[in-house]
């Protein structure tokens, strides 16, 4: 299938609509001191929706809009269609010489093809570019987002940024060299 990876700007965020990010997790994670713990769940995380709480389309875009504005650089992968199948931003800036990766999705039926990690590879090269020695995550607690961060070189941090921290108490703060 052919695959576009490809700068995004403010008109394609419209296009979140095309991910699923629907799952069934049955092991997340939580920090309990500085250790990272396994717990058996239930989760079953619908698509965003069109309502206008925190897991509505219009609250993503405007999350992406809003990371925009303060310098992220989002990618996304198109298929030859045009759909949009995942899609990444990166913040540079976060701490000195501290990039975040702040947005990372691929949408299900595209899972475990390598979309995530190539385009965190791209964003990676743009975050070095920009001067960051360091990509930080505020991952969400799910067992299939946490150990692919640990795959790719992300170690859980004993200092979790205090904005981040504070904004998403639930989530696995990590950290990686670039």
């Amino acid at each position: 299938m052919a695959r576009e990876y490809r700068h995004m700007d403010g008109s394609d965020l419209d296009r979140l609509r095309d991910l699923d990010r629907s799952e069934r997790v049955i092991t997340a994670y939580a920090m309990e001191g500085d250790e990272l713990v396994s717990r058996t769940v239930g989760w079953d995380i619908p698509c965003w929706q069109d309502d206008d709480d925190e897991h509505s389309y219009a609250h993503m875009i405007d999350f992406c809009r809003e990371h925009m504005v303060a310098g992220a650089r989002v990618l996304g992968c198109l298929t030859a269609d045009e759909r949009l199948i995942g899609i990444g931003a990166m913040r540079p800036g976060l701490e000195t010489d501290v990039a975040q990766l702040a947005f990372l999705h691929v949408s299900r039926p595209y899972r475990r093809q390598g979309l995530a990690a190539e385009l965190l590879v791209q964003l990676t090269d743009r975050a070095r570019a920009t001067g960051a020695r360091e990509l930080y995550v505020s991952s969400a607690p799910t067992e299939s987002a946490v150990s692919f961060y640990r795959r790719t070189g992300f170690s859980v941090t004993g200092h979790p940024n205090a904005e981040l921290r504070a904004l998403e108490p639930q989530d696995i703060h990590l950290r990686r060299p670039i």
